[in-house]
């Protein structure tokens, strides 16, 4: 055996307790980066065992289209895979060149197509929509999007709609594809820099204890190559058992995750097993290595280069500088003397500062992302009950006891709130109230400014709860004075909703509900079309006209109105009672027929419910049972069901991100503690010699508190510099998909842990003090 190998052996047995914190470190380390990657290398492909097959994994499907239609779109560049159906019955078979000869001769053939890249998907459907020159019709009948595989990609509230009256287009309101792959890359980065950061600490650590060790063997001969030798042999035996034992614990640590996530997918098709490929666990065993051997070359070479003067005295780290700044003149000793001790020992509170910049920069980021991702979230999941339920209101349908029944069959109970909804033009007077959504049209010689609103009537208790919500005891209606702006950009096929507020409350509004008729048509010959005229009559000035409570939150069971291009607005029972009589005394005075624009039979209602479930598929099965056993005229729609995949995806996402910032912080402030003791215990005798001269143990307590407020300050601006851009950047991107009047920077749970972090870090700084103040008297 190599002498090297001998002393390697020698020193790993006599300093166990650094060897034991080097290889948890390397341990914890290798946990972390393989955990990430196993999960979500796990998640992707239970995702391709849940939805991808020969059968749904296209992305946009084509039926009844024939065979010169299918040539103008084969050939296309970004087409990766084709399936051909020649019927509906027919099992779907991937399309050959060679197949041509055969489909030449079908009438009609569907088929569905599989594109090179996901992500744009939405582009390339509006461009075979322009190839083929479909129209809205031709694309709602004849064509199909793969949402379901699309929403767990992150391409979600996928919509069809058509621009300036001619154009279709297909878009989607949020795009979050990338999210997945940028989230991959920063972690394997965070975690990769503090990976460097502890090992790197921990090898100098071991090499600043053996220093004289060093020195020793320089003085009898041991060359700088043999040293170096004897510390990546020290490397090498403590990273091939902490990368063992850390592989084996991100399986376990796996595992876990996937269950916490396999709970949040209950009751869906997806459920995530551990999986990578090899390929995949080449590289991260590769990552690992390089890391280490990283972190343990700069250690290496100062052990290599230590001369035995400096081994001896160990003060190779230690610089003085005497000029003195403003800041000292100011400060107390123990500031001053805490201020040239961070001057002295660099080295050592520079990594401190960068790990805490680390845990800043990394949860104002992150936290910051999800406050704009649940917004967005919020936007593609519009509703926030599960189901809704509505027949005609002269029906005699006990929904009630329908949903009781259901109760107590599976034990999951229903809450729900009946309402009813008419769509009714207003006019708002002032006019100068207004500030958007009204249309300005001409009615005979008179402008008037008017919108179509939805007025929701709900029953007495439930407008009352929502008035005493808002801090308010009586009104005659409850207005909800925002309104979303939809804007499709045709270039990216994108969604960007953009909100606004309708009436300026500081005005005394009045509100009427009119009547709008025809009042006149006529062939204008020399343009050669028919002219129709309108005009307006008041069919109720009164209901509306009391207090008015304005509001930007949504009421429960209501979140729809958030997005809503319409405005609404709240009454109940009694207020709907009385338009309902003022609108039918106007009917009657003024014999009101079916050319008007409106129907205003307001004794034939739909009542509508909506409700909230735990279990939507169980309550859908039930419900779907009952109605056809009764034969009862109930039409149901089940919100959750069909937006599954939305909430699949945020919720999960909003689950990694908290995991890995949680991750970040423990294992910074792990290492803070350790290299904070570290530099501790090589300064006892500097706390000594202060002692000796006068300084007590509130003195060194006060020098230690005043090194941590330094280091923490100096950590806040770094931290805050490098943020700003990049929330900057963050703002920027969710413009493509929400465009708000403000900002949603969680500035209070930011101060929060910035504070929670400060606390944490004097309460350390001060523990690890202890044992030097125990000498001290």
């Amino acid at each position: 055996m190599k002498i090297e190998t001998k002393l390697t052996l020698n020193n790993i047995r006599k300093n166990k307790k650094r060897t034991v914190f080097t290889t948890i470190s390397i341990i914890l380390c290798t946990f972390l980066i393989f955990t990430v990657m196993l999960v979500i290398s796990s998640i992707r492909n239970g995702i391709d065992k849940a939805l991808t097959s020969n059968d749904n994994d296209y992305y946009f499907a084509l039926r009844n289209l024939d065979i010169e239609d299918f040539n103008k779109i084969k050939d296309k560049e970004y087409i990766d895979k084709i399936y051909i159906q020649s019927s509906e019955d027919e099992e779907l078979t991937e399309y050959k060149e060679q197949d041509m000869d055969i489909i030449k001769y079908y009438d009609n053939l569907n088929i569905y197509l599989k594109f090179t890249n996901i992500n744009r998907t939405c582009r390339y459907c509006n461009d075979i929509i322009a190839t083929l020159n479909l129209t809205y019709d031709d694309v709602i009948e004849n064509c199909d999007i793969n949402e379901e595989l699309l929403n767990v990609h992150g391409i979600m509230d996928i919509s069809i709609v058509t621009l300036y009256g001619e154009d279709v287009t297909i878009s989607a309101g949020a795009n979050l594809s990338y999210v997945i792959d940028i989230l991959i890359l920063l972690v394997l980065i965070i975690f990769s820099v503090l990976f460097i950061i502890i090992l790197y600490n921990a090898f100098l650590i071991t090499v600043n204890e053996r220093r004289q060790e060093y020195a020793i063997l320089n003085s009898i001969g041991a060359t700088k190559d043999q040293i170096t030798k004897m510390i990546f042999k020290e490397t090498t035996i403590v990273g091939i058992i902490g990368i063992l034992i850390g592989g084996l614990l991100s399986i376990l640590g796996t595992d876990i995750i996937l269950k916490i996530i396999n709970n949040i997918l209950v009751d869906t098709i997806y459920n995530f097993e551990i999986s990578i490929k090899i390929q995949h666990l080449v590289l991260l065993i590769l990552i690992v290595i390089l890391n280490i051997y990283i972190s343990a070359i700069i250690p290496s070479i100062e052990a290599s280069n230590t001369s035995v003067i400096q081994g001896i005295k160990n003060n190779k780290h230690i610089k003085s500088k005497k000029k003195r700044g403003v800041i000292e003149s100011i400060l107390p000793v123990e500031g001053r003397i805490a201020l040239k001790n961070l001057k002295r020992n660099k080295s050592k509170y520079r990594i401190i500062t960068l790990l805490l910049v680390i845990c800043m920069t990394s949860y104002i980021v992150v936290e910051t992302y999800i406050k704009y991702e649940e917004k967005t979230s919020s936007l593609i999941d519009s509703y926030d009950v599960d189901a809704l339920v509505y027949f005609d209101s002269e029906l005699d349908i006990d929904y009630e006891t329908i949903f009781e029944n259901y109760t107590k069959e599976t034990g999951d109970s229903v809450e729900h709130v009946e309402y009813e909804v008419k769509y009714l033009p207003v006019i708002a007077e002032p006019s100068e109230a207004i500030l958007y959504g009204f249309s300005t049209s001409e009615f005979g010689d008179e402008i008037i400014e008017y919108q179509n609103v939805n007025i929701i009537v709900l029953d007495n208790e439930t407008y009352n709860n929502y008035l005493n919500n808002l801090g308010e005891e009586d009104a005659d209606c409850i207005i909800y004075n925002n309104i979303a702006n939809e804007i499709v950009n045709p270039v990216n096929s994108s969604n960007t909703y953009e909100f606004y507020q309708v009436f300026d409350e500081s005005y005394d509004l009045n509100l009427k509900i009119i009547d709008i008729f025809e009042s006149n048509v006529y062939e204008d010959i020399i343009n050669n079309k028919v002219i129709t005229e309108y005009e307006y009559g008041i069919m109720d000035d009164e209901s509306l006209s009391g207090k008015i409570v304005y509001t930007d939150e949504y009421l429960d069971f209501f979140k729809e109105t958030s997005k809503s291009s319409i405005l609404s607005i709240f009454i109940n029972e009694d207020k709907y009672s009385l338009i309902k009589e003022n609108i039918q005394n106007y009917i009657d005075s003024n014999e009101i027929t079916s050319f008007s624009m409106y129907d205003y039979d307001m004794n034939s209602d739909t009542k509508f419910i909506k409700a909230k479930c735990e279990n939507i598929i169980s309550f859908s099965d039930y419900m779907e049972n009952i109605i056809e056993e009764q034969s009862l005229d109930i039409y149901t729609t089940y919100i959750t069901l069909e937006n599954q995949e939305n909430i699949i995806y945020v919720s999960v996402l909003e689950f990694l991100l908290k995991l890995v910032i949680g991750t970040i912080v423990i294992i910074g402030l792990a290492s803070s503690i350790n290299i904070l003791n570290a530099s501790l215990n090589e300064r006892k005798k500097e706390f000594e010699t202060l002692n000796i001269i006068g300084a007590t143990k509130k003195n060194i307590n006060k020098i230690l508190i005043y090194e941590c407020v330094f280091v923490f300050i100096k950590a806040l601006i770094i931290s805050l510099i490098i943020s700003i851009p990049i929330i900057y950047k963050i703002i920027e991107y969710m413009k493509n998909i929400i465009v708000l009047q403000e900002t949603l920077i969680p500035y209070t749970n930011i101060v929060i842990f910035i504070l929670a972090l400060f606390i944490v870090s004097l309460v350390v700084t001060i523990n690890s003090g202890k044992t030097i103040k125990k000498k001290i008297k």
